[in-house]
């Protein structure tokens, strides 16, 4: 069956691009301001969309526990009441890191592996109550951007099979690939279950 998630996976590709274009004009340099960019154009295209205009919540950096351990995955998106997208970056330009791929993509499959006890807990909320946001039991887009210099024949989850084991994505796992050339011009490459 298809990722019930199409929509905001058009989305998460059209903001990529974007910040792809961004990277192209020289305003990209490091990983915080390609995850700041990447907000920011998800944030238009959730408030340029009537279905989701004021219905999508974004957290950088917040810690989510899936099993015992603490993982703070660089972008999740939220209907308002669960997580319905969890996303990883990675900025490497000029050359892939393949452990910092590896660690994304494990970090990733564990919050899938135990989706049913991950809970975003919102920390530092001063109101009465500490917001909670629970996964989605249906579709959750799990997905890895990166802004790197090699043209991928296979997903990076397939070449890296070996070295993590058993997926749990089910069928809403999405690679976007922003790919950089000597002459800092950038095309993509996406792959999706």
């Amino acid at each position: 069956m298809p990722c019930s998630r199409g929509l905001l996976r058009r989305q998460v590709i059209r903001a990529a691009k974007r910040a792809g274009e961004i990277y192209e004009k020289g305003h990209i340099n490091n990983e915080p301001t390609f995850q700041m960019y990447m907000v920011r154009f998800l944030e238009e295209e959730f408030k340029n969309c009537h279905t989701t205009k004021n219905k999508r919540f974004i957290f950088c950096q917040s810690i989510i526990k899936p099993d015992s351990k603490d993982i703070a995955p660089d972008i999740i998106i939220t209907n308002t009441q669960t997580i319905i997208a969890i996303i990883e970056l990675k900025f490497t330009p000029r050359q892939i890191d393949w452990s910092g791929v590896g660690k994304d993509l494990s970090n990733l499959n564990e919050i899938a592996q135990f989706r049913d006890n991950t809970i975003l807990k919102i920390e530092r909320f001063t109101g009465k109550s500490k917001p909670e946001y629970p996964i989605a039991k249906g579709d959750v887009l799990f997905c890895w951007i990166g802004l790197h210099n090699d043209t991928p024949e296979v997903s990076f989850k397939e070449k890296l099979k070996d070295q993590i084991g058993k997926y749990y994505f089910g069928n809403c796992y999405m690679e976007i690939h922003l790919i950089t050339d000597e002459e800092g011009r950038v095309s993509s490459d996406v792959f999706y279950e």
